[in-house]
């Protein structure tokens, strides 16, 4: 790929899938792992074996959240991989980038509402990979700290999202 090129995140998740022989699902979940760990600091040994295979679609993810870092980027990826290699489950369905775009735009807290409150809290409890939480932080204005509560029946659905807020955030 040349310097001036968009890495395709798609791509890149099926070579890392390919080279290292996984399932799609277990793919993800490695992934999303080695994620995770950059933020926990707490990469097992078995996670640091694909390190090295992991590293250009942590480029490709890097690349896009730098241009657009408050978008799911994960999630599309993780639907269309699903599509094409697994079936969907828990009736999973994500929301799509425009929306949530659109209900965080949408949803403006004032100063004079939380003017008795030292911070904000905010809380989704079907996250999915965080499409409607990374709406709502960018477009957060105000000057108050900003709590952010996750929870989804699937594991996986959480570590994506804390992997794209933390991401969001830096």
């Amino acid at each position: 790929m040349k310097a001036s090129e968009t890495p395709d995140m798609y791509v890149e998740f099926c070579n890392f899938k390919n080279v290292n022989n996984l399932e799609y699902r277990k793919a993800w979940e490695v992934l999303l792992d080695l994620l995770c760990a950059v933020y926990a600091h707490n990469a097992t040994k078995e996670l640091l074996e694909y390190q090295a295979s992991s590293l250009p679609f942590f480029h490709a993810y890097f690349f896009v959240v730098n241009k657009n870092p408050f978008m799911d980027h994960l999630g599309p990826v993780f639907e269309r991989t699903t599509r094409e290699f697994g079936k969907v489950q828990k009736a999973q369905h994500f929301t799509p980038n425009p929306i949530a775009r659109l209900v965080g735009e949408l949803y403006q807290l004032r100063e004079e509402d939380f003017r008795d409150r030292d911070d904000v809290s905010v809380n989704d409890p079907c996250v999915g990979f965080g499409a409607l939480i990374l709406g709502f932080i960018g477009s957060y204005k105000l000057a108050k700290p900003l709590n952010i509560f996750i929870n989804d029946i699937d594991l996986m659905c959480c570590k994506a999202s804390f992997v794209q807020i933390c991401m969001a955030m830096t």
